[in-house]
């Protein structure tokens, strides 16, 4: 069974690069990143954080 991703697949991409192009620019790895709003909760509303 496979479950949809919360995230718009567009819009994963658009935030993975921004990570990688930042991790590019500090000389760094990216280990982990999260959204801790409603969104990543699935809660979300239009006017949501």
């Amino acid at each position: 069974m496979s479950i949809a991703h919360p995230i718009d697949p567009e819009i994963r991409h658009h935030i993975e690069a921004r990570l990688s192009a930042i991790g590019a620019k500090l000389n760094i790895r990216v280990l982990c990143a999260c959204e801790s709003v409603s969104r990543g909760w699935g809660f979300a509303l239009l006017d949501s954080d």
